[in-house]
């Protein structure tokens, strides 16, 4: 499954301001990019007003025309990463269109700018395709990979079949997995040939199923703790 990437850099807080100076730098020397400083203006007031560091970066076609501004932001928790890539030609992004304008921003601005900037730090860019292994530990994927079988994508409602959606729902809450609706359908549709209302559908059982499995784990724990009081009492 295609997903939107994202980069995140950590490091001491007092070495993060600089970083933005190293990155202003690397953009005043690279002629197809710019910093937005009508966009920054702006920001400060409306957006992020809250004193952290923040930049806009521009990438810039060969008629020196705005083609996405890109937002790099250093967050409370401290790391710093880009938070939305806001097209100014398109009304919006595909997820390769994205990729590609921050795998070009990567390379060509923020990769020098760290190299001259010469901080302790920890990086990370996330995949920009993703399939059931890399969401889910290995027997919460073999579970959605067993109900995945083709004979059962003709009727997912079977009692054979939904004995396995089970399993896979009681594998993932078991394994404390999270994965937001969006993925999970995409999952299913794009990485294991679901039929995209089916999987919508089934979405919702999973998605119910676990809220019953909290609900009972809940009521669980109140009847523990209930008859551990009336032991002591």
């Amino acid at each position: 499954m295609q997903q939107f990437q994202n980069i995140y850099i950590e490091c001491s807080p007092e070495d993060a301001e600089s970083l933005f100076d190293f990155v202003e730098r690397e953009v005043e020397i690279n002629e197809l990019w710019d910093i937005d400083s009508e966009a920054v203006g702006t920001a400060k007031k409306e957006t992020y007003g809250d004193g952290l560091r923040f930049t806009f970066v521009s990438l810039l076609d060969k008629n020196k025309e705005e083609v996405a501004n890109i937002v790099l932001l250093h967050s409370p928790r401290g790391k710093i990463y880009v938070p939305n890539i806001v097209p100014n030609q398109l009304g919006r992004l595909t997820k390769s269109e994205y990729n590609k304008i921050l795998q070009d921003f990567e390379q060509v601005i923020l990769k020098p700018a760290i190299s001259k900037w010469a901080r302790p730090y920890e990086y990370t860019i996330t995949k920009p395709n993703v399939g059931v292994e890399d969401i889910f530990p290995e027997t919460v994927a073999t579970a959605l990979r067993r109900f995945s079988l083709t004979l059962y994508k003709a009727n997912p409602f079977h009692p054979d079949a939904q004995e396995r959606w089970r399993q896979f729902i009681i594998d993932a809450y078991s394994n404390n997995v999270e994965v937001s609706q969006g993925k999970l359908v995409g999952l299913m549709v794009e990485d294991l040939g679901w039929d995209i209302e089916y999987a919508k559908k089934l979405s919702y059982v999973y998605f119910e199923g676990l809220d019953l499995l909290k609900d009972f784990d809940n009521y669980a724990h109140q009847q523990d703790a209930s008859f551990s009081q009336a032991n002591v009492g």
